[in-house]
């Protein structure tokens, strides 16, 4: 009980040679409540997250916590991304005939044992595993950036990490553009999204496409995750920034979008500098064409911006 804050299963009471009179007498002193079916806690007023994740895991033995509740686990709370409240996600092997329990969400998974780190207290899939899983069930590519920049660095998960994770699965959800974004990360040059910035950004909204730019002496080594792209002959430089951090899907995102707009508010400047990020070309492809368009035109650009879609924004910046 220690071990598993509190609490032991009826399992695990029988094979310490406890009987159902034990249970029953230690109840009725309040020595021991039931928390879920078969699954006993120290009394408590109010059961913690950790402790309840403790019970699914038990009820549910054989398993593990799975998905944002393996990386809750490892977060510790307070983890931003988070909501506690939320149903706590547990793993089974894939072979096993489960019932659902209020409060968890259960989830059947080939090859647990080997994603699972089962020394953990309370045990869950390793941290790499799940971010996995929580970014390849992500509603689009912007959503699975945002999982993965909130994971990376967490405990030992990088992008080699992942993108092996990744190698040694057949089958992956999304695969189509979450294996070339781990890729990406682990090679340090994000090419998709510089493909990305063509395809959504520039060619829709009838932009010129920059080229890629290196200082003319030569003697700045390229930054891992970050290519550089000029607009010539506009004195427009762009940095596209595919390194994903704590904050990228946040704070820095947001700075990026005030920087961009800042520049394309400044009005004329020798030569301007402006850096984008998964989330100007992922979430707000136009208003990042229309501040691009408005630099673009202050430094002698003659084309027209057209809109993308009926509902385009571009012209709005």
């Amino acid at each position: 009980m220690d071990r598993q804050a509190g609490l032991v299963s009826r399992r695990q009471f029988n094979e310490l040679g406890g009987r159902h009179s034990d249970v029953e007498r230690l109840v009725r002193r309040r020595q021991l409540d039931r928390l879920v079916t078969g699954v006993l806690i120290a009394p408590t007023d109010q059961p913690s997250w950790h402790q309840r994740a403790w019970a699914g895991v038990l009820h549910f033995w054989p398993a593990a916590l799975a998905g944002e509740s393996a990386l809750r686990a490892v977060a510790g709370p307070g983890w931003r991304r988070h909501d506690d409240s939320a149903p706590i996600t547990i793993a089974v092997g894939g072979d096993r005939s489960i019932h659902q329990l209020e409060g968890y969400a259960t989830r059947k998974m080939r090859a647990l044992d080997v994603r699972t780190d089962w020394d953990a207290a309370p045990p869950r899939l390793r941290p790499e595993e799940a971010a996995l899983d929580v970014a390849s069930r992500a509603a689009d590519l912007w959503a699975g950036v945002g999982v993965l920049s909130t994971v990376i660095d967490l405990r030992g998960v990088d992008a080699a990490v992942l993108k092996s994770a990744a190698d040694r699965r057949a089958r992956l959800r999304n695969a189509l553009w979450l294996r070339p974004l781990l890729r990406d990360l682990e090679r340090g040059r994000p090419l998709m999204l510089e493909r990305l910035l063509h395809e959504q950004v520039e060619d829709p909204h009838g932009l010129p496409r920059g080229r890629r730019w290196r200082h003319p002496r030569g003697d700045r080594p390229d930054e891992p995750g970050i290519t550089a792209f000029a607009y010539p002959p506009h004195r427009l430089r762009l940095e596209l920034d595919g390194r994903l951090r704590h904050d990228s899907a946040g704070r820095h995102d947001r700075e990026l979008d005030a920087q961009l707009a800042a520049a394309a508010a400044a009005g004329h400047a020798r030569r301007t500098e402006v850096v984008l990020s998964y989330g100007q070309v992922l979430a707000r492809p136009c208003a990042t064409a229309g501040h691009l368009a408005t630099l673009l035109a202050r430094r002698g650009w003659s084309g027209a911006l057209r809109p993308c879609s009926p509902g385009c924004t571009a012209s709005r910046h």
